[in-house]
């Protein structure tokens, strides 16, 4: 039995689809905006008017602070928490909002370095939101879907954007939205807008613009212009670029098939994709935003990838191709006792994770971990009680990590799901799955420069 074979369906599937349907709508026909703001930190545009400030003094910059402070206050598990003190140092303050429907969208600030660009936001209205716009109770699932526009044309993302939020109170939202910013220049007092057409279910026209301040980008980040190309198996690959930032490390990256058929075999079948390795010798973690697929044009995929471990001093990566291997080894680990944290379990023979806390309530999951080697999945877990008897259940399974520590914090949240709560109570041991599916070839380790 595979894995996967084992995926619960929520009973409330058919909102959480919906849900998705509406904020993956993109209109592409030209509309005229109405209720526009347009501001910065410098100037102020008001339906005509120019407000101009003038040499902004400290006082006047402890709003933008306290903007973040204030989020982080109110979401104390937010999985940017590890990013609080780089989004403090990067903070453009807005606080501009626009009403439309009877919602008001705010931004409260903007945090920008060449690896991403955070957005801070407030969504408030005079209803209740869960009573009445239908929205799912997981306010994961009640977000918009917020599209980015730099000097009037919409940015084509490399990486899928990624962002929470939380209900405060009856009637407001908080949330962040990122994008991924690698391989997107950004020019000193460029136009940014941020524009949504769907809100708690509701159709309208939502759309902030600012200049945005560069100045305020301080924190240590480095951009390497690399295209270095190779390939691997019957893929080519050309590295674009890498950036090395607290608030993310990136590497843009083309791909595309080979083309000359001659060079296609069973051998070049099983390779496919590589390990990231730095300058120590360290296999570096590379986090699972999914990708885009091939231009129908050009037939090259363009795509941004973030990995954990390297610092401003790192002098180089190094790409290890990986090789697959047929009839992989395919099974779950022996069990152990949660009391005996931490606990670390292989994944392969190139893999471990080490679960260094867990805790399961009645209608929570959580548990902490950390990858060794080359874990290229999300680890999958199976649960037991103490006599040895399986706990099956379905759930929303959540997953996040600190950038800094490289701590993996995944929640299985029970909300929608039927299940028992005596059962979840009673869990003791766990197992890791386990397969051997893929070799390191470090012998044909592909060396990229970090030349500042």
């Amino acid at each position: 039995m595979s894995k996967y074979d084992k995926i619960k369906i929520p009973d409330n599937i058919d909102d959480i689809t919906n849900n998705a349907i509406s904020k993956g709508r993109k209109q592409k026909n030209l509309r005229k905006y109405r209720n526009v703001m347009v501001g910065s930190i410098a100037t102020l545009v008001i339906g005509g008017g120019v407000i101009g400030v003038i040499n902004p003094s400290l006082a006047d910059s402890i709003p933008i602070v306290k903007n973040i402070v204030n989020y982080f206050d109110n979401n104390k598990d937010s999985r940017f928490k590890g990013d609080k003190r780089e989004l403090e140092k990067t903070s453009n303050s807005l606080n501009l909002s626009v009403k439309d429907k009877g919602i008001e969208f705010k931004v409260n600030s903007i945090s920008y370095d060449e690896s991403c660009m955070t957005i801070f936001y407030t969504i408030k209205t005079d209803k209740n939101i869960k009573e009445n716009y239908k929205v799912n109770e997981n306010p994961l699932f009640a977000h918009p879907s917020i599209r980015l526009y730099i000097n009037g044309k919409e940015v084509d993302l490399n990486s899928n954007p990624e962002s929470e939020s939380k209900y405060i109170g009856s009637n407001k939202l908080e949330g962040i939205y990122r994008f991924d910013m690698s391989g997107i220049a950004i020019k000193v007092n460029d136009k940014v807008e941020l524009k949504t057409d769907n809100i708690f279910n509701t159709d309208g026209n939502w759309n902030i613009a600012t200049n945005l301040d560069k100045s305020k980008t301080n924190v240590d980040s480095h951009v390497y212009k690399v295209d270095k190309k190779f390939t691997i198996g019957e893929t080519n690959y050309d590295i674009k670029e890498v950036i090395i930032s607290p608030l993310g490390n990136k590497m843009l990256l083309q791909t595309s098939e080979l083309k000359d058929s001659n060079k296609s075999n069973e051998e070049n079948e099983l390779l496919g994709g590589f390990a990231l390795m730095d300058d120590k010798g360290k296999i570096l973690n590379q986090i699972d935003k999914g990708s885009y697929g091939p231009d129908e044009t050009t037939g090259i995929a363009t795509n941004s990838f973030e990995f954990i471990g390297a610092d401003s001093s790192t002098k180089y990566l190094q790409v290890i191709p990986t090789k697959y291997i047929r009839f992989a080894e395919d099974k779950m680990s022996e069990l152990k006792s949660i009391n005996n944290l931490p606990l670390t379990f292989e994944t392969s023979e190139v893999g471990k994770v080490k679960i260094d806390s867990f805790k399961a309530t009645g209608d929570k999951i959580e548990y902490t971990y950390y990858k060794e080697g080359f874990v290229d999945n999300e680890i999958y877990l199976d649960y037991f009680d103490k006599d040895g008897n399986e706990v099956d259940f379905g759930g929303f399974k959540d997953t996040y990590f600190d950038r800094k520590t490289g701590k993996y914090t995944e929640t299985i949240d029970f909300n929608g799901y039927k299940h028992n709560e005596e059962k979840i109570k009673s869990i003791s041991k766990i197992s890791v799955y386990y397969v051997n599916h893929v070799k390191l070839l470090k012998d044909k380790a592909i060396k990229i420069e970090l030349n500042k």
